[in-house]
C-alpha cells in the first residue's frame, strides 16, 4: 500500500465512522430502531431492483452528456471509457472531497492519458459538464422553493427550510456565474494566474522552479479557452448535453419515487412536493465539504426532512437508509471496481503532477491508460 493511500485511509475512515455514528444515534433516539426494522422487513425487492436500475440509468445518461461535449470538442474517446471514467470520478468525489484530487481532476487525467489531448480542452468539457449539472440542480431547487410555498397553504412552512433552499440557489447561481465569467475572460484568468505565481515566487524566495510550471499551465489555460470558444460557437450542440443532464436529474428523482414504492407502508406518503424538495436539497448538501460526501450529515438531514413532511420516523429512516445504500454505497462499490478495472492508482498524490502537460522529452515516454 502506498503512503498516499495510508494517508487517505487515516483521513477518511475516522470521518466515515463519526458520520455513521451520528446517524445511528439519531435513529436510536429520535426514530426508533425497532419500528424501522419492522418497516424494512416489508421491503419489496422488485421495486428496489428498479431503484438500482434508475441509479445506473442516471450514470449512463450523465456520461452521455459528457460524451456529447467531448464530441463537440473533437476529443475522440469510446463511450465505454467515458462511462468508466464517470464512475471513477464519482468514486473520488465521494471518498476524498477534502483532498486536492477531485472527481473532475481524475476524469481529466484519465482522458488526457487515454487520448493525449491537450489538458485544457479536456478540462473545458468537464467544466461545461459541471455547469450544466449545476444549472439543472438550480432549476430543481427553484421548483423546490415554489413547492414549499405551495405547501404553506396546507401546513405551516418551515422558515429554516426555505432559507436553506434560497441560500443554496444563490450560492450555486453565484458559482455558475463565476465559472462562466472566468471561462469567457482569458485575460482575466491570465492575470489571476500571474498573481498566483507572483505569490508563490514571493513565499518560495526563488527556491521553487516555477517557470516550467507556469509555461505549462498557461498553455493549458489557452487551450481551455479555445475549447470554451468552440462550444460557444456551436450553441445548438449544447442542446444534446442539456437534454441528457435533465434526463440524469429525472432518473435520480425516479430513484427516490421507487424507493418509496419499495416500502408498502411508505406508499401512502408519496408526494411530488416533498420528494422533489428533499431530493434537491440532498443533491446540494455535498457542496458543503463537511465530511465524506457528507455521509451521516446527508442521511440525518434526509430523515429529518421526511419527518418534517409528516412521514413517520420509522418510514423516514427506512427510506433514507435504502436511498443511501444506492446513492452512496452502491456508487462506492462500482467506482472502486472501475478504478481497478482501468488499472490506475487514482488516489495517488502524484496524480496532480501527471495532469500537467508533458514536456517534449517526457511525453515520448508517457503510456496510455486502458
Amino acid at each position: 500500500m502506498t503512503s498516499g493511500r495510508r494517508v487517505l485511509i487515516k483521513k477518511t475512515i475516522p470521518l466515515l465512522v463519526i458520520g455513521l455514528l451520528a446517524f445511528i444515534l439519531y435513529l436510536y433516539f429520535f426514530v426508533g430502531i425497532n419500528e424501522m426494522a419492522r418497516v424494512l422487513q416489508t421491503t419489496d425487492l422488485f421495486y428496489y431492483f428498479l431503484a438500482f436500475s434508475a441509479a445506473f440509468l442516471g450514470m449512463v445518461v450523465y456520461s452521455m452528456a459528457w460524451q456529447s461535449l467531448l464530441n463537440l470538442l473533437s476529443i475522440k474517446i469510446a463511450f465505454r471509457k467515458t462511462f468508466l471514467f464517470m464512475w471513477i470520478g464519482t468514486f473520488v468525489d465521494i471518498i476524498i472531497p477534502l483532498e486536492s484530487v477531485s472527481g473532475e481532476i481524475s476524469r481529466a487525467y484519465l482522458v488526457y492519458k487515454t487520448t493525449n489531448e491537450n489538458t485544457g480542452r479536456v478540462v473545458a468539457s468537464i467544466v461545461t459538464h459541471r455547469i450544466l449539472a449545476m444549472g439543472v440542480t438550480v432549476a430543481g431547487l427553484i421548483i423546490s422553493l415554489i413547492l414549499l410555498f405551495l405547501e404553506a397553504q396546507s401546513r405551516l412552512i418551515d422558515l429554516f427550510l426555505v432559507i436553506f433552499v434560497a441560500l443554496a440557489i444563490i450560492g450555486m447561481i453565484f458559482l455558475i456565474s463565476l465559472l462562466i465569467y472566468l471561462s469567457s475572460r482569458e485575460k482575466t484568468t491570465q492575470k489571476l494566474l500571474d498573481w498566483v505565481f507572483r505569490f508563490l515566487g514571493f513565499i518560495s524566495r526563488g527556491r521553487w522552479k516555477l517557470s516550467q510550471w507556469r509555461s505549462a499551465i498557461q498553455d493549458s489555460l489557452r487551450a481551455y479557452h479555445e475549447g470554451i470558444d468552440m462550444l460557444r460557437k456551436h450553441p445548438k450542440g449544447i442542446i444534446v448535453p442539456v437534454f441528457f443532464s435533465v434526463l440524469a436529474w429525472l432518473s435520480d428523482l425516479l430513484l427516490t419515487f421507487l424507493v418509496f414504492y419499495t416500502l408498502p407502508d411508505a406508499r401512502p406518503y408519496i408526494s411530488m412536493g416533498s420528494i422533489v424538495v428533499i431530493y434537491s436539497i440532498t443533491v446540494a448538501i455535498p457542496i458543503i465539504p463537511l465530511s465524506i460526501s457528507a455521509v451521516g450529515l446527508t442521511d440525518t438531514i434526509m430523515a429529518i426532512l421526511y419527518n418534517s413532511f409528516g412521514i413517520p420516523g420509522g418510514i423516514s429512516g427506512s427510506v433514507t437508509i435504502l436511498t443511501r445504500l444506492i446513492t452512496f454505497w452502491f456508487k462506492i462499490f462500482v467506482g472502486y471496481f472501475a478504478v481497478h478495472f482501468v488499472g490506475v492508482d487514482i488516489l495517488s498524490r502524484r496524480l496532480t503532477e501527471s495532469m500537467l502537460p508533458k514536456f517534449p522529452e517526457e511525453k515520448r515516454n508517457s503510456a496510455n491508460v486502458g
